[in-house]
């Protein structure tokens, strides 16, 4: 820890940020505990044992009272304590977060709430923006807007196990969002941009007009926007998907990858100078300012501002001989960010950046090291040190892609040996294109080199997508078992690098053993489940039977042509279920196997249970010839008959549901004993275990 004084205090800092956001009584007792420290450093005996701790939690205090700082929930004038008085909002977009065709995601500060009582008056907090505008209506950062009234508390998630965006927009201090269209809000016409946000706008604006001169196919424009200024629109849903499930989508995302990249090749440039202690330094101020000139034409993301702090530290470090040095450019800009924005913290862009330069920084000598005793030549030991920077960088952040993808991307190292050489030499063709883009001999060489390049890697992505096996695109592990697999690295880290004590191998063997067996003791239950649940997608009817490793899942025709909204509401909830089998079954059809029927009247049959699917006038009907006996019935579209219909001849056990489709008042009319029913579009979808 010598060589690292700053470790310890970043660590108090993330406890204290930490604390804050998901357990303000701990936060507070820690606090307490730090007030009672200078006490203990009256007693001369255990003044210098209690002076460090009591400088780390200084540190951990300013951690916890910045982020309430950076927290306008708890302001006494944030605009969610007006938002049943106030009429409209005036707000600053402060980031344009995504952009697609006729649609902006953007983030705004509000800085005015006006109503009639009390007129136009100060207020702040972050909100979320969804507006549905053609191209020239789009709206600038910096740009002031009137937006009425029409905002509401970011929900969670309506369906079992799906992302949570209210947490994610929360760790932003983001809670109200609101969609609507550009006739909805006024424009006032006052545009504050600062210089650097108007030049990141001319030089993207010239990168994009660059690059429009030539006839690249979607996909290729789609990398080479996100490789260059970030932008990340022209990139297909399929296209991202691939190459996240085959461990390469940073290369996609402005982060430490690509700065790094700028990095490099400004040293490669500014090694021409001679080094002497005065060129040494204007290297280094040369670097920082190309360096942050690439930032700033990417947008000034947060993930390239990130890196921009990281790589800057790398540059100032690299003036002074110190052990340890990459560490500590490590340790020093993550506090620089957390300072600035505490929130960084829960930030995944933040966490894989730092975890995959650590993972470097730590193993990448070793395992070089180790390939060199294989054998040695010029070409193998650039290979090796792509292997090593590849394997080096994954170790870290493995666990958390886990967590947070459900993917293991088996073929990583093999695909990341062949692309990270190859995206150095397409960011300099790219740059040279843009360069000579009026000189048409020049620019239709480098066009015809980056569109085989790209063509290339899209077919590599392509072919080890295909490769990939189906379990290791469907992982579930828990944030315990995530933290365990942290474990297992730290205790290897002890024996290899501190001494070689046995102990530490045995903790790590025991943690993975402790964790087969977990995986074992789950896959044996999964083997044994029934669960039943009727999703919550609005407008749309959907609900699933899992027998075992199996789902049957049960959709209206229109959603089953709408395969990523379909995925994005329940494949989450198919994943931690452990389902390696995957059947879809239209409503209006049927379907028979050994495990489940589905007749044609909507009756569904399996391990002596019994569903009703309501969906139809005359098929309800035809069903209520003769008394029925079900565990549940589902009502579809409830609008097209008479609920009283059913009440006499349908028995049922344990509920009836009104599915998303049904709309907020379909049981006002309905004579139903209310203890029995349960609406779907009122409240989040309903699962349950069966017996």
């Amino acid at each position: 820890m010598k060589n690292y004084p700053l470790l310890g205090g970043l660590l108090f800092f993330i406890l204290g940020i930490i604390c804050f956001y998901y357990n303000h009584e701990l936060g507070l007792s820690l606090l307490i505990l730090t007030s009672l420290f200078p006490f203990l450093l009256i007693i001369k005996q255990t003044r210098e044992l209690f002076s460090n701790i009591y400088i780390h939690f200084l540190i951990y205090a300013a951690g916890y009272f910045i982020t309430f700082a950076n927290t306008s929930l708890y302001s006494d004038n944030f605009f969610g304590k007006y938002i049943n008085t106030a009429k409209y909002f005036v707000v600053k977009i402060d980031r344009i977060e995504k952009e697609k065709e006729n649609q902006q995601n953007l983030l705004g500060n509000i800085v005015y709430k006006y109503n009639k009582q009390n007129g136009l008056g100060v207020t702040k907090g972050r909100v979320l923006l969804k507006l549905f505008a053609d191209n020239k209506n789009r709206l600038k950062e910096g740009e002031y807007v009137i937006v009425p009234n029409v905002l509401r508390k970011i929900s969670k998630p309506y369906n079992p196990f799906m992302f949570d965006s209210k947490d994610y927009r929360n760790k932003m201090d983001v809670y109200y969002y609101a969609s609507l269209t550009i006739k909805q809000l006024k424009k006032t016409g006052i545009i504050k941009q600062s210089f650097l946000v108007k030049l990141k706008y001319r030089a993207q604006s010239f990168i994009k007009e660059s690059i429009g001169k030539f006839n690249f196919d979607k996909p290729e424009l789609g990398i080479i926007t996100a490789l260059i200024i970030g932008d990340k629109s022209y990139l297909e849903y399929d296209l991202k998907d691939k190459y996240s499930k085959v461990g390469i989508i940073h290369v996609l995302c402005i982060s430490g990858l690509h700065v790094g990249i700028i990095y490099l090749m400004i040293s490669l440039l500014l090694n021409i100078i001679p080094r002497n202690k005065y060129t040494i330094i204007l290297q280094a101020l040369l670097s920082l300012i190309l360096l942050w000139s690439y930032v700033i034409i990417t947008g000034l993301s947060p993930s390239a501002q990130r890196a921009g702090i990281m790589f800057s530290f790398v540059i100032i470090n690299n003036l002074m001989i110190r052990e340890g040095k990459l560490i500590n450019s490590l340790v020093s800009s993550a506090f620089i960010s957390l300072v600035i924005n505490p929130y960084d913290i829960f930030a995944l862009g933040f966490q894989l950046s730092y975890l995959a330069v650590l993972g470097i920084a730590i193993f990448y000598q070793r395992l070089y090291d180790y390939l060199l005793k294989i054998k040695q030549s010029m070409l193998l030991n650039k290979l090796y040190k792509l292997i090593a920077i590849s394997l080096s960088a994954q170790i870290f952040i493995i666990p958390i892609i886990m967590y947070q993808f459900n993917n293991f991307p088996v073929w990583f190292l093999f695909i990341n040996v062949i692309v990270i050489p190859l995206i150095p030499i397409i960011i300099c063709l790219i740059i040279g294109l843009i360069v000579f883009s009026n000189i048409s001999v020049i620019s239709s060489f480098l066009f015809m080199l980056i569109n085989e390049l790209l063509v290339f890697i899209n077919r590599l992505v392509e072919m080890f997508y295909k490769l990939q096996p189906y379990y290791f695109q469907s992982i579930s592990i828990s944030f315990i078992e995530t933290l365990a697999l942290y474990g297992v690295i730290l205790f290897l880290i002890i024996y290899l690098y501190k001494n070689r004590r046995r102990i530490y191998l045995l903790l790590s063997m025991l943690i993975i053993i402790a964790l087969l067996i977990f995986e074992i003791c789950k896959e044996i239950e999964q083997a044994k489940q029934r669960i039943f649940t009727v999703y919550n997608i609005p407008q749309h009817s959907a609900l699933s039977v899992i027998i075992g490793k199996k789902a049957y899942i049960f959709c209206d025709s229109s959603l089953l042509k709408k395969q990523q909204l379909l995925d994005y509401n329940i494949q989450k909830h198919l994943i931690h279920c452990g389902i390696k089998s995957k059947t879809l079954i239209n409503i209006h059809s049927t379907f028979y196997n050994d495990y489940i029927h589905y007749s044609k009247y909507g009756i569904i049959s399996f391990n002596k249970k019994k569903i009703v699917i309501i969906k139809d006038k005359l098929l309800l009907e035809k069903i209520l010839n003769k008394k029925i006996e079900a565990n549940f019935v589902v009502f579809t579209n409830v609008k097209f008959f008479k609920y009283s219909l059913i009440n006499n001849n349908v028995i049922v056990n344990d509920k009836i549901i009104f599915d998303s489709t049904c709309g907020p008042y379909c049981l006002n009319k309905a004579n139903i004993d209310k203890r029995q029913y349960y609406n779907v579009y009122h409240n989040y979808a309903y699962s349950v275990t069966l017996d």
